[in-house]
């Protein structure tokens, strides 16, 4: 049965290619991820109109931003355009992230100075953690299948899974601290909040900065000029030794 199904795959060039190139299987199944991603930015925009919670819309936010830049990344494999590159990509994203590393500054520091803790419903804690095991699972899978591969494409893809993973988790413990926490633990909420949202910033900038460095965000004129010694520059003098 998985013979005649592999055999009947290869008659069509997408399917071949998903079977025999690694690189594009990869992109691929990142097309799922993102219809996941915005699925469950809708969730999060729901939540937040209904139960009027800032910290659900700008969830909201956050993951329509995500799903944007994992589209830019998976459309420029299957369709590239002149003058874009790899290296473009891994730029374009690692600026985004790094703008999502201050606006998840903001979200925690908003959090903690309201201290807003709304108790979340059954189904809605279930879908968060739903949420946060899988794609802490598939960034743990992308990191071992891309460290070998070096492909910025590839590298992008993995690092957006990692700001994903790295999300959801501080969505979903700041979702069970408003559940299950009462208000006389509101300063063990507090620290949780802080600490937990500090650690997330540095991983979420970390990766946003290291992205727009490897794809090249200084111009390569402005590299040259670093780095090149000026035309007319004296040559150093050596000077002979004498034994």
């Amino acid at each position: 049965m998985i013979k005649w199904a592999v055999s009947l795959a290869k008659h069509s060039s997408i399917a071949r290619k998903t079977l025999e190139d690694a690189r594009f299987r990869t992109t691929v199944f990142a097309c799922e991820s993102l219809f996941i991603n915005l699925a469950y930015a809708a969730f999060n925009g729901f939540l937040g109109i209904s139960n009027h919670s800032f910290w659900f819309i700008t969830l909201f936010v956050y993951y329509s931003i995500l799903a944007i830049m994992r589209f830019y990344a998976v459309t420029y494999e299957f369709k590239k355009k002149p003058g874009r590159t790899e290296h473009s990509v891994m730029r374009f994203c690692g600026l985004w992230v790094c703008f999502l590393a201050v606006v998840l500054s903001g979200m925690v520091c908003l959090n903690v100075s309201l201290g807003r803790n709304d108790a979340k419903h059954t189904i809605v804690m279930i879908t968060i953690a739903t949420y946060t095991f899988y794609k802490t699972t598939m960034a743990i899978v992308n990191i071992i299948k891309v460290r070998k591969k070096h492909s910025p494409l590839l590298t992008t893809l993995r690092n957006i899974n990692c700001v994903d993973a790295t999300v959801s988790m501080l969505a979903l413990e700041h979702s069970m601290i408003s559940t299950f926490m009462t208000a006389g633990e509101s300063r063990f909420m507090f620290i949780m909040d802080v600490s937990t949202g500090a650690v997330a910033f540095l991983i979420v900038l970390a990766l946003g900065i290291s992205m727009s460095v490897a794809g090249g965000i200084l111009p390569k004129h402005f590299l040259d000029c670093l780095y090149s010694q000026p035309k007319n520059s004296p040559s150093p003098v050596v000077t002979p030794e004498y034994h």
